[in-house]
C-alpha cells in the first residue's frame, strides 16, 4: 500500500523565461524581416535549397513564397552566372563561417527580366547544416543609368575626337586643363603637349583668358561670351588665327570657375580677308 509520493523539484522558471524570451526575440526577428524594405532569403549550402523568402524577396524574384521555398537558387540564374554561385556556395560549405563580401547576381523573373544584384551572404552554422542569410540590393535601376552614362560619354567623346573644331576647358584655378584631339591638325602640337606645356598651354590660354565683366554678365544670363580672334604660333613656325567661342562655367556659389568652348581655325578665312583688302586698295 502506498502511503506518498517521494519525488524531487526543479526550479525552470529561469529556463521557461529564457524560452519565452527567444520566442519573442525570433518574433520581432521575423516581422522584422517580412515588413523590412531589403529583399532577404536564406538558403541551405552547398546545395543552394531556398528555405525562406521575405515579402522584398518575393516582389524581387517576381515568384510568390510557395514557388521558391524548396526549388534551388540556380534555377533563377543565368546559366553563365551558375558555376560561380555553385562555387561560392561549396567554399561556404567548405569554411562553415565566411565573412560577409558582396557578390554580384543576376535574378531572372518568370517573363525574363533581368533583375541586377548585389547580395551579401552570411553563413552560419545551424541545426547541423550551413546557412546563408542574404541580404539583397537592386541595382537594376542603378546598373542601367550607369550604362546610359557610359553610352553618352562614349557618344560625347565621339564627337569631340570627331568634331572639326578644337573643343577646351578651361579654369581659373588651373589654366587650361583640357583640348581636344582636333588641336594637333590646326597647331602642330598633340592634346598632351599643349595641356602638359605650361608655355604651350599659356599661349593658346593667353587667347582665352577670361574677361570678368563679361563672363559674369554672361553667366548671369546663360549666355555665350561674345567671340574673338587671337594669332597663335604652329609648331612650325607659322603663324594660325583662332576664334574662340565660350560659356562660363560656374559652381553652385554662383562663381565663375572657367570657360567651355570652342577654338575655330580661321587663319584662311584672314587670309581670303588680308587678299581681297589688298586686292581692293591696289584697284583704288
Amino acid at each position: 500500500q502506498r502511503t506518498g509520493i517521494f519525488g524531487v523539484a526543479r526550479n525552470v522558471t529561469e529556463r521557461r523565461t529564457a524560452a519565452a524570451a527567444l520566442r519573442e526575440s525570433e518574433e520581432k526577428y521575423r516581422t522584422l524581416l517580412e515588413t523590412g524594405a531589403t529583399p532577404v532569403y536564406w538558403v541551405d549550402v552547398p546545395d543552394g535549397t531556398i528555405t525562406y523568402v521575405n515579402k522584398k524577396a518575393e516582389d524581387l524574384f517576381g515568384r510568390d513564397r510557395e514557388d521558391l521555398v524548396g526549388h534551388r537558387l540556380l534555377e533563377y540564374v543565368p546559366e553563365d552566372e551558375a558555376a560561380f554561385h555553385e562555387e561560392k556556395m561549396r567554399q561556404a560549405a567548405r569554411e562553415t563561417r565566411v565573412e560577409s563580401q558582396r557578390i554580384p547576381q543576376t535574378i531572372v523573373r518568370p517573363d525574363g527580366e533581368p533583375r541586377y544584384t548585389e547580395v551579401y551572404p552570411n553563413i552560419f552554422a545551424s541545426e547541423g547544416k550551413v546557412v546563408a542569410q542574404v541580404v539583397c540590393t537592386d541595382v537594376t535601376e542603378r546598373k542601367a543609368a550607369e550604362e546610359a552614362l557610359r553610352d553618352s560619354e562614349e557618344r560625347f567623346r565621339r564627337v569631340v575626337q570627331n568634331a572639326p573644331d578644337i573643343i577646351f576647358r578651361w579654369s581659373v584655378e588651373h589654366g587650361l586643363e583640357y583640348v581636344s584631339p582636333r588641336v594637333l591638325e590646326v597647331t602642330g602640337y598633340t592634346a598632351e603637349e599643349v595641356v602638359a606645356d605650361p608655355m604651350l598651354g599659356f599661349e593658346i590660354a593667353r587667347g582665352i583668358e577670361l574677361d570678368s565683366t563679361g563672363a559674369a554678365e554672361a553667366a548671369a544670363e546663360g549666355a555665350t561670351l561674345p567671340s574673338r580672334e587671337f594669332a597663335f604660333a604652329r609648331k612650325e613656325g607659322s603663324e594660325a588665327y583662332l576664334e574662340i567661342r565660350s560659356v562660363p562655367v560656374v559652381d553652385d556659389e554662383g562663381t565663375i570657375t572657367g570657360l567651355e568652348g570652342i577654338l575655330r581655325d580661321v587663319t584662311q578665312r584672314r587670309w581670303a580677308e588680308e587678299l581681297l583688302r589688298r586686292s581692293e586698295e591696289f584697284s583704288t
